[in-house]
């Protein structure tokens, strides 16, 4: 067997190519083509154990952006006898976007092989689907949900099945989706091997393992954040209560901003969406409360530049692949260090620079610290854009746009109309409409800079919520659905029987609403709002 190498400063590094896996010549043709001679890490050690091992179960732990595609996808590929119109492979993936991906890249390969696919996901006219499972798909790529409902209807059947594939494992279960994935399992003939991928090895991942896999083959890939030589990664240290403002300073002080926003909480990525839009920062959500129709708009939207800034949940954001975006900004703090790393990995990719920002309490700088010394990278103390800062950057536009005029020439029928009229006024008149009009198109969007304090002290304690008395609860009903504060308040005040005065906060936004009841009659509150009608909506309400 032939090794290959390349060197990367120093050192030698040894690496095998496609050519050493023993894959099937019109594969490697295939590979070739696209430019791919080496294989990732991932797929050096998974390829040959899932072609050459039969009937075996595995488990691959690797990060998003790793090649986990083609690490089961050749394999899979390879495996099916294509004189056979039956499904021989199932991929099930948690998002529609991943579902595409996967189907896009194997679809790259198929056509060689004689292979038909057929990607199934909501959203769409599930017709079209069973007609192409009708054809005969010889592998299905599909979400959980459409997946069991093709089950369900029997226009789906996995007797035949060869090769039943997990990808993202721990995100489906993050989503809820674990009844689902056990539904689909039970489905399958119990001779069918399992390929689960994951980035994580939570205990859902374990137990999946224990329950349906026979004695699996691991294989895990090392930690590590990718491309950190084109992510510019900031700290910032910022109280709950002035992010908002610190945000709208870091847009302001960035002209060019296109990225994400990243939230833990649905609630908080709708909440902060809305409140961007409000003060003039074309913004978008995206999370796991949200149809797949107005998923699908929000992503293409965003894709197709209609707006700048996309604030989303972790989980909503998993899958969707856009190239050039400037920024990405935690908002919050992520989870878990892993989920650091799939964030920031959105900006910097194809060789252009990208900055990330994560905000943080006073308390946490241990977590910088942790992340600094487990991925060996640094991430930079940064201080919240001034005004002057702000008026700096957007001055410098200014001159760069005057010193461009002299050079342009319009074909403008009113060209010396203009010129006639401009030199007919008063050079003061002149000098005033200029600046209203070099106002409007500079500064004119910049929202209140000078009013906004963000001078952070860093002994400050972590702001704690609002100090009005009582307990906050979440009700997951909004302006969207007509609903005004006025009939947030007569809805507590006749169903749990409280006087009007003991509520003490009553926020609606969108999509949500929030209020402030006594503590001594939560459990009151709760139990007599939870189910009932509000607007023709069924209430759903937690405690925050």
């Amino acid at each position: 067997m032939s090794y290959h190498y390349r060197v990367k400063g120093p050192n030698t590094i040894y690496m095998k190519t496609f050519k050493d896996l023993s894959l099937h010549p019109a594969i490697l043709t295939c590979l070739e083509g696209m430019g791919f001679s080496h294989p990732t890490e991932i797929q050096e050690k998974a390829i040959p154990i899932l072609l050459t091992e039969k009937n075996v179960d595995f488990f691959g732990q690797a990060q998003t952006g790793t090649g986990k595609t083609y690490a089961f996808g050749l394999p899979l590929m390879q495996a099916i006898d294509a004189s056979q119109k039956e499904v021989q492979g199932l991929i099930v993936a948690p998002t529609r976007e991943l579902v595409v991906q996967i189907t896009e890249s194997l679809q790259k390969v198929a056509p060689k092989l004689g292979i038909n696919i057929e990607s199934i996901y909501g959203g769409v006219p599930i017709e079209s689907q069973i007609r192409g499972i009708k054809k005969g798909a010889q592998i299905i790529v599909g979400t959980p949900g459409r997946l069991n409902d093709h089950l369900k209807r029997k226009t789906l059947k996995l007797a035949n099945l060869k090769t039943l594939v997990l990808d993202e494992a721990d995100i489906m279960l993050d989503m809820g989706f674990k009844e689902e994935v056990d539904q689909i399992l039970s489905y399958s003939n119990s001779e069918r091997t399992i390929w689960l991928f994951s980035a994580t090895l939570k205990p859902g991942i374990n137990e999946i393992m224990k329950n349906y896999m026979k004695k699996p083959v691991s294989v895990r890939i090392a930690k590590k954040i990718e491309k950190t030589d084109t992510i510019d990664q900031h700290y910032c240290v910022v109280p709950s209560r002035q992010r908002l403002q610190a945000l709208c300073r870091f847009i302001d002080v960035n002209p060019t901003f296109n990225g994400f926003i990243f939230c833990r909480t649905k609630a908080l990525t709708a909440e902060l969406a809305e409140e961007l839009s409000r003060a003039g920062y074309p913004a978008k959500a995206l999370h796991g409360d949200m149809k797949q129709n107005q998923r699908n708009a929000v992503i293409k939207s965003f894709k197709d530049k209609k707006f700048p800034i996309l604030v989303a949940t972790d989980v909503a954001a998993r899958g969707i692949d856009i190239d050039n975006l400037s920024h990405v900004i935690n908002y919050n703090f992520p989870e878990d260090y892993e989920s650091y790393i799939h964030r920031i990995g959105r900006t910097g990719r194809a060789g252009k620079d990208g900055v990330a920002i994560t905000f943080i309490a006073p308390s946490e700088h241990r977590h910088i610290s942790r992340l600094e010394k487990m991925y060996k990278t640094t991430i930079k103390k940064i201080d919240i854009p001034s005004a002057e800062d702000i008026a700096h950057i957007h001055m410098q536009k200014v001159t760069d746009f005057v010193q461009t005029i002299p050079g342009k020439k319009t074909d403008s029928p009113y060209h010396t109309q203009l010129l006639e009229f401009l030199s007919s006024l008063d050079k003061d008149l002149v000098a005033q409409t200029a600046l209203q009009l070099l106002y409007t198109k500079f500064f004119k969007n910049l929202k209140n800079i000078e009013t906004i304090s963000v001078k952070i002290d860093s002994k400050e304690r972590e702001y704690k919520g609002d100090t009005a008395p009582g307990q906050e609860l979440k009700l997951f009903i909004g302006s969207n659905r007509g609903v005004t504060k006025k009939d947030i308040l007569s809805f507590i005040t006749k169903n749990a029987n409280l006087k009007p005065a003991t509520i003490t906060k009553i926020k609606v936004t969108n999509s949500l609403s929030f209020v402030k009841v006594p503590h001594e009659d939560v459990s009151n509150v709760v139990k007599n709002l939870r189910g009932k009608m509000l607007k023709g909506n069924k209430v759903r309400l937690n405690i925050v």
